[in-house]
Order: structure tokens, then C-alpha cells, then sequence
């Protein structure tokens, strides 16, 4: 996953990206400015470890979907 090696404020950012209505409301449950978070996510490493979690969090909501629409 390599998300270990972003240090623990970068892992609370992706949660609270995850969680949060936009970038201005995950800054703030971090503890940084919306401007050191938006720098964050220009860095390939936290673009992609962000994607992988967003990836993480959605896929047993499609699994879900899949399951009830009967496709496997």
C-alpha cells in the first residue's frame, strides 16, 4: 500500500479527505492550512496513496451493488 511511508499527519489527511465535504473542512481536522494539503495532493506519493484510498473505501460499497444487481 506504501501509505505508511507518508508519516502519521499525511494518514490523518487521506481519512479526513475521505470524510470530509472539501478540502477547507479536512485541513482543519488535520491541523493544517488548506494550502499545505492542496500541496500534498500535488505530490505523486499522497496522489496516490489518496487514490488507493479512496479505492479502498468505495470498493465494498460496488461489491455491495453488484451483489444485489446479481452481477459477479
Amino acid at each position: 500500500m506504501g501509505r505508511s511511508k507518508l508519516g502519521r499527519k499525511k494518514e490523518l489527511a487521506l481519512v479526513a479527505l475521505l470524510e470530509s465535504r472539501d478540502l477547507k473542512e479536512a485541513a482543519e481536522k488535520v491541523g493544517v492550512s488548506e494550502v499545505t494539503l492542496w500541496r500534498w495532493l500535488r505530490r505523486e506519493d499522497f496522489r496516490n496513496a489518496f487514490r488507493e484510498a479512496k479505492k479502498e473505501a468505495v470498493s465494498p460499497a460496488i461489491t455491495k451493488v453488484q451483489q444485489v444487481c446479481g452481477k459477479r
